[in-house]
């Protein structure tokens, strides 16, 4: 279904496939401006499978390199969208770095390697994947430094690791940054909130954790991820929380617990001395 997603978005989808051993590289075509003629015309015979064979080619050919080499290649020709956001390149390469499961940048995020080592560690399913955009790599937006206004600055001090239990074991684990508290991160850093990943994606937008804090802004003072551990948290259909559960329950528990009230009162304690 997630492939077949790019049909109404492009004029032609183009599959191209190969498993490792193969020698014969195949190819799948669906013409999506076929798709849409045959949709909106008046012939109510036709079937899904009619349809599908109308408007898709398939193809293999033989392939002239190893046959060690596997992938699976998706391409969309002549992309069309509303206000053509599918091809605003700035838009892509945010939303990217902070919902896809790519790597911290070493370079400008002292705490990078030690994080990701962590997460290696006690999380499973864990990985990070080259992704690029323009031939432009994608990194996670985490810098030690962030911009709290025109004025005002804040720097990560040091790291903290959380987990988060039930009284079975471990339902997440996560980084929280030592900050100063100077105030809401601005938006445009795209690394204000907590967010929540599960395989290293993000769950739903930074805003899934403001309401587990004394005052919902407060989630917007700091920066961190938690990654769920344990498969019985079951993500909804849309991904942007989990299933209704005793484990849900248990780990929103832990999340105020853990980081919703202490931080709350840090932040509080924060604005008062200021």
């Amino acid at each position: 279904i997630g492939r077949l997603g790019g049909l109404g978005y492009c004029d032609e989808l183009k599959f191209v496939t190969k498993a490792h051993g193969e020698s014969v590289c195949t190819v799948s075509r669906w013409d999506c401006k076929k798709l849409r003629q045959l949709i909106s015309g008046n012939d109510d015979t036709l079937d899904v499978a009619g349809l599908i064979k109308e408007m898709v080619e398939f193809s293999q050919d033989k392939y002239q390199q190893s046959t060690k080499e596997h992938f699976f290649i998706v391409e969309m020709h002549n992309v069309k969208s509303t206000k053509d956001i599918l091809l605003d390149v700035p838009a892509i390469k945010s939303y990217l770095s902070q919902v896809a499961p790519v790597p911290f940048d070493s370079q400008k995020f002292s705490f990078a390697e030690k994080i990701d080592k962590e997460l290696r560690a006690k999380v499973p399913f864990y990985e990070t994947y080259k992704i690029f955009v323009n031939e432009e790599q994608i990194f996670k937006p985490y810098r030690n430094e962030m911009r709290i206004s025109q004025e005002n600055k804040d720097q990560v001090k040091e790291i903290q690791f959380k987990q988060f239990q039930n009284g079975n074991g471990l339902l997440g684990f996560g980084w929280i940054a030592d900050l100063q508290f100077l105030g809401v991160i601005s938006p445009p850093e795209y690394m204000d909130g907590i967010r929540l990943r599960s395989g290293n994606i993000q769950i739903g937008d930074k805003n899934i954790l403001s309401e587990f804090f004394r005052e919902n802004r407060f989630n917007n003072y700091v920066i961190g991820e938690i990654h769920i551990t344990d498969t019985k948290l079951i993500l909804n259909s849309r991904r942007d929380n989990f299933e209704d559960n005793d484990y849900k329950e248990e780990f929103y528990n832990s999340f105020v617990k853990e980081i919703g009230i202490p931080l709350s009162l840090k932040i509080r304690d924060a604005s008062k001395a200021r």
